[in-house]
């Protein structure tokens, strides 16, 4: 006869039938990805995750590298030799061409961080207005700043590979070693 609760076997099949139709709508309909940092296709780019000001100054490209220009984590490293904004798509792009040219059991530290937002203001708009939106993020380094930090491998690949990362780089650098072993 019918069930217990005293509906029809219909009715009792009938609420399964629209959760199972609400978990497939579900799994068709995929939102797209948020664009990091409000760049222009930026995936895969490091950013902050909150900000407590959203448009910096400027500011100078002044002084040398007091505190990150000494290799801490790796036996290999990356030094710059002049002060620049390097952006968040230039980052990776030298971590990606690194770790082409090292194997698996190869570490890399990134030992900068992109936490200073640069703005813009569109082509042809007229004066005032205020800022412009977030274009990109950087990161302000210093001379004598280490960039990237590499163990695992040999001498020769390590420094076949941070050549190659270097390469994408806006400034110049140089590739150092830690006597000492870790």
């Amino acid at each position: 006869m019918h069930s217990s609760s005293g509906k029809s076997p219909a009715a009792a099949k009938q609420p399964a039938a629209k959760s199972a139709k609400k978990v497939s709508s579900k799994s068709s309909k995929k939102k797209p990805a948020k664009s990091a940092g409000g760049g222009k296709g930026s995936s895969g780019t490091l950013f902050p995750k909150r900000s407590k000001f959203p448009k910096h100054h400027r500011g100078r490209l002044r002084g040398i590298s007091s505190g990150d220009n000494r290799i801490c984590f790796g036996r290999y490293a990356l030094q710059t030799l002049a002060p620049a904004w390097i952006t968040s798509r230039q980052m990776e792009a030298a971590r990606r061409a690194m770790v082409r040219h090292v194997p698996r059991s190869a570490k890399i530290w990134i030992r900068m961080f992109p936490d200073k937002a640069v703005t813009g203001r569109p082509c042809e708009v007229r004066m005032g207005g205020g800022k412009g939106p977030q274009e990109y993020w950087v990161a302000v380094v210093q001379p004598g700043k280490i960039l990237y930090e590499m163990a695992g491998v040999p001498e020769s690949v390590a420094r076949k590979a941070i050549t190659v990362g270097a390469s994408k780089m806006p400034i110049k650098t140089r590739f150092i070693f830690n006597e000492k072993t870790i």
